[in-house]
């Protein structure tokens, strides 16, 4: 499992919404190793849109930057919505399978956040954008 550490920090604003997302993850991987997979389906529902808004805004900023490796950086987040589209749709299987699943999302998303997302911010930064002042549609 992971937690918030500094390899998590972009130096911008993403680092606030970055660690919510690791947070929200994390509760969400507590709840449903504490449920008996009554709500599990819920919960993966809830987590899948958390996870699917924090992509998309990433990729708005994208867009709306026009980032040099844009194409690349929304490749690899359509591959981590393959995933979740796989956990969503095999609610089914037992809690071991899903919390398998769920390891390789977190696994996932810290390389992503230490890797791409470090990139991302440090273009943002070098070109003193901040994305919360972005008119962004």
């Amino acid at each position: 499992m992971i937690n918030w550490n500094f390899l998590f920090l972009v130096d911008n604003d993403f680092d606030y919404k970055l660690r919510k997302l690791i947070e929200t993850i994390l509760e969400n991987v507590f709840l449903l190793n504490a449920d008996t997979c009554h709500n599990m389906c819920e919960i993966l529902i809830g987590l899948r849109e958390f996870i699917e808004n924090h992509l998309e805004y990433e990729e708005k900023i994208m867009n709306t930057v026009d980032y040099p490796t844009r194409d690349e950086h929304i490749e690899k987040h359509n591959e981590l919505r393959k995933e979740l589209f796989q956990i969503h749709s095999e609610t089914d299987n037992s809690i071991e399978v899903v919390n398998d699943r769920l390891s390789y999302v977190i696994e996932w998303l810290s390389l992503h956040i230490v890797d791409s997302d470090n990139l991302l911010s440090k273009y943002l930064n070098n070109h003193k954008i901040n994305p919360d002042k972005l008119k962004i549609s």
